[in-house]
């Protein structure tokens, strides 16, 4: 597996498919999935993009005046594992949060996560 996989173009379905189903082509252990362009019709995305509050992923979007991108982050299953994702989550939250940032996050795809 790899520790960064991106994804972008006209064979994004295509392409999430091979990076999320097992084996899946993002490492278990803090790999990452970028998805350029994820502001697109979701009744287009076929594959299985993690939806927001899915323990095994923390996510992070971004949106300027032309896209978004979304940042996922697998996480472990170890307890200790668990603790530092739940770090990262509280982390990234509290930096989407701030009144510079929430005119690039509000509703992205990933900003339900946060309560945005």
């Amino acid at each position: 597996p790899f520790d960064f996989v991106s994804v972008d173009g006209r064979a994004r379905n295509e392409s999430l498919w091979e990076a999320l189903l097992e084996p899946s082509l993002v490492r278990p252990d803090y790999g990452m999935l970028l998805l350029d362009n994820a502001e697109l019709d979701p009744k287009r995305m076929y594959a299985p993009v993690p939806r927001a509050h899915d323990p095994g992923w923390i996510c992070v979007s971004f949106r300027s005046f032309l896209s978004e991108t979304a940042i996922w982050m697998r996480c472990p299953e170890g307890r200790y594992d668990r603790g530092n994702c739940e770090r990262a989550r509280r982390e990234i939250g509290r930096v989407m949060a701030r009144p510079g940032m929430r005119s690039f996050v509000d509703g992205t795809r990933c900003a339900e996560e946060y309560g945005l």
